[in-house]
């Protein structure tokens, strides 16, 4: 049998995590009738449906070092993995004459429109957002601060697949944390 959560405590922060209410859900969520007519997948609250399932799902199967954050991280390499940004990564990488050339990299990036602002560094790649894009935070549905490592899990994902090689994601700053922009720092 798998264990859900190792233990009262862990199982106290992560109900508590996400802020007010159950899972920091706001308080005054929109009633929807879910049936085959209205039902669209791209909706925050369906996104947010999906995620929590994602979210406990990877609390079953955590390690015992294992942090909350790091199954919020877990969840932005769902939501990464979700659709078509994948394919579209590859035909983006397909592009390049050089795959692994970050200045090549950058400027694929940039012509597709993945971030408001990438720099360069020596092996650092700076990428900033000047709006949160996450519709379970925009519509109002989740607002901790810890909620936007959901986002350094994607940022990840997104450069681990068009490098094809890990990567070292540092979280700046984030919209969600009080800050005028979204910035994190990827090491290649």
């Amino acid at each position: 049998m798998k264990r859900a959560i190792h233990n009262r405590r862990n199982f106290l922060t992560l109900s508590g995590l996400f802020g007010v209410g159950l899972l920091g859900l706001s308080s005054e969520l929109p009633k929807v009738q879910l049936d085959a007519g209205s039902y669209s997948p791209e909706t925050g609250l369906d996104k947010l449906k999906w995620w929590l399932g994602k979210f406990f799902g990877h609390a079953g199967e955590a390690k015992p070092n294992e942090n909350v954050v790091d199954l919020i991280s877990k969840c932005g390499k769902d939501c990464a993995l979700r659709g078509n940004l994948m394919q579209k990564l590859a035909e983006m990488r397909s592009e390049a004459k050089d795959p692994g050339n970050l200045e090549e990299m950058i400027a694929i990036l940039k012509k597709n429109q993945f971030g408001d602002a990438i720099s360069l560094n020596g092996r650092t790649i700076g990428i900033s957002y000047n709006k949160c894009y996450c519709s379970i935070r925009t519509e109002g549905y989740i607002s901790s601060p810890d909620f936007c490592h959901c986002s350094k899990g994607w940022v990840k994902t997104v450069y681990e697949a068009y490098l094809q090689k890990p990567v070292d994601v540092k979280m700046i700053s984030a919209i969600g944390r009080g800050d005028s922009v979204c910035h994190f720092e990827i090491t290649a």
